[in-house]
């Protein structure tokens, strides 16, 4: 069996009473919210169609906050470890490289000795060099322009038309 595309005279086939049957037009409502939770007539018209579809959703609710807090807090005590031991471990690193080199100075070996207050020195003027202070916008400061959020084609951002 083929299909075959109407020709130029094509007459749509009459139906009951005689009328002809054309495209039939639908109308589509969208609803949306926003925020974490739908509102309270929204979750009990969830439930009516679902039974405890509404319960579900703000007990997913809970879980996700949960979860989320527990990932913030544990990048919070990383941050905090991390802060510690960049706090710690660069000092004690040039207290080693300075008494060892002047140690080896010392005990005759001044080639080592050397090299190590010198190796201590370079990384000193390379922190000293790499390190950029935070830059702390003044009042007076004009400020940077800010993307006009209408204009913007970010890929997130949901245009509604209405």
């Amino acid at each position: 069996m083929t299909l075959e595309s109407p020709g130029k005279g094509h007459v749509p086939e009459r139906r009951d009473r005689g009328e002809a049957q054309g495209p039939k037009k639908y109308e589509e409502v969208v609803e949306f919210w926003a925020g974490p939770m739908p509102d309270p007539e929204t979750l009990r018209e969830f439930n009516r169609a679902v039974p405890g579809a509404g319960d579900l959703i703000v007990q997913e609710f809970r879980e996700q906050g949960q979860h989320r807090r527990a990932i913030e807090q544990r990048d919070s005590k990383a941050y905090a470890f991390g802060t510690r031991v960049s706090a710690v471990v660069p000092p004690l690193v040039d207290v080693l490289l300075i008494v060892g080199g002047l140690g080896s100075i010392l005990t005759g070996r001044v080639v080592v000795g050397a090299t190590l207050v010198i190796l201590e020195m370079l990384l000193v003027f390379i922190i000293r060099m790499s390190y950029r202070p935070a830059v702390v916008p003044s009042a007076s400061a004009p400020e940077t322009e800010q993307p006009d959020s209408e204009n913007s084609d970010s890929a997130d951002q949901v245009r509604t038309e209405s």
